[in-house]
């Protein structure tokens, strides 16, 4: 019988692979008819882990380097994906002067000039308060790059990122920012955006800009909407109500019972001129009664103050209830709750519920 000078190995997985044998000879006849036999079912369909030589042997590639009894095969280099990169400084100002038609330094000054109206300038340029944070946000980091020309939303973006930094939010029950999140978080389902999101502010957790919100619009156009609800009850808010909280003239309803608040309720919350509903009970206010205030919130319809260390009267806007129902139906027609009981007596108020 002739011999072959092709190595059988190398020869079964040409065959294996459906390609010609060229040795020739009676010994070669003999094993092509065997092979034919067995190679018979061999499939030459290639999957997506390897290619399949013969039932026996498969080539992965995943394996940049197979020995086979001998013989070594290579595979080719899996391609590697390099992540994104973030941002640089110098394509957040390109973003902005073709957004906003002006430079980086331009708008920063712009957005400067716009919260002196808004803020005290000692509290701007201190790197130790909120005001310097939520403005360092805005100008720096927010990734919804809100142009100076938009001095509305210049003022609602810093003053709920102020809200954020002054109220303690990386330690929120829900919503707090992204940059806030830690592996040991156990967060409370967050039911919007989160804070210092790119999305419209009005979309953030427990925010709320109306029925004539259009997200679309918003995104698209940048466009304004007024906050008109602002629900952060039971959130583990810590801090005081800073001035600026005052400013939020546009605002229904407020939510912020059931946190850690302290310190007073400053006349200011008069400002508050379109409120309907005010709750601030269970935290740890304390001080005088802002009678002045609440008695100047026209549209009052609810209020819970109780749960605090509030000490005064409210007698005043007990006596304006009738003449105030006239204009507005709904005025006081929810209830008033308040700490009028118990000796001394801490709330005066003839027209509270007392708990």
């Amino acid at each position: 019988m002739k011999e072959c000078s092709t190595p059988t190995i190398y020869n079964l997985l040409l065959i294996g692979a459906g390609l010609p044998w060229g040795c020739i000879g009676d010994g070669a006849v003999t094993l092509r008819g065997n092979l034919r036999r067995r190679t018979r079912y061999i499939s030459k369909i290639a999957d997506r882990r390897g290619i399949l030589i013969s039932r026996d042997f498969y080539l992965f590639k995943d394996q940049e380097d197979m020995t086979f009894r001998g013989i070594s095969f290579s595979m080719p280099d899996t391609p590697t994906v390099t992540p994104a990169k973030p941002p640089t400084r110098e394509d957040r100002n390109l973003v902005i002067q073709n957004k906003c038609g002006v430079t980086a330094i331009e708008r920063s000054r712009d957005i400067l000039t716009e919260l002196l109206t808004v803020s005290d300038s000692s509290n701007l340029i201190n790197p130790e308060t909120s005001q310097f944070k939520a403005r360092e946000w805005l100008d720096n980091i927010d990734p919804a790059i809100i142009c100076p020309q938009n001095a509305e939303r210049i003022d609602q973006r810093y003053k709920l990122a102020l809200l954020y930094f002054e109220l303690g939010g990386s330690s929120w029950a829900r919503c707090k920012a992204e940059q806030d999140i830690t592996a040991s978080d156990e967060e409370e389902e967050c039911l919007g955006a989160r804070f210092l999101d790119k999305a419209n502010e009005c979309e953030w957790g427990g925010m709320n800009c109306g029925d004539t919100y259009n997200n679309v619009t918003a995104e698209w156009l940048d466009a304004y909407y007024p906050l008109e609800v602002l629900n952060l009850q039971s959130n583990n808010l810590v801090g005081t109500l800073f001035d600026e909280f005052y400013d939020f003239r546009n605002l229904k309803e407020i939510f912020l019972n059931n946190n850690i608040l302290s310190g007073t309720i400053k006349d200011e919350i008069g400002n508050f001129q379109s409120v309907t509903v005010l709750q601030l009970e269970s935290n740890l206010f304390e001080g005088s009664l802002p009678e002045a205030g609440l008695f100047d919130m026209e549209q009052l319809a609810g209020l819970s103050i109780q749960g605090n260390s509030l000490r005064g009267s409210l007698e005043k806007l007990c006596d304006a209830t009738d003449d105030r129902r006239v204009q507005n139906e709904s005025y006081l027609a929810l209830m008033v709750e308040a700490d009028c009981l118990g000796e001394p007596q801490e709330v005066m108020c003839s027209c509270c519920t007392c708990l």
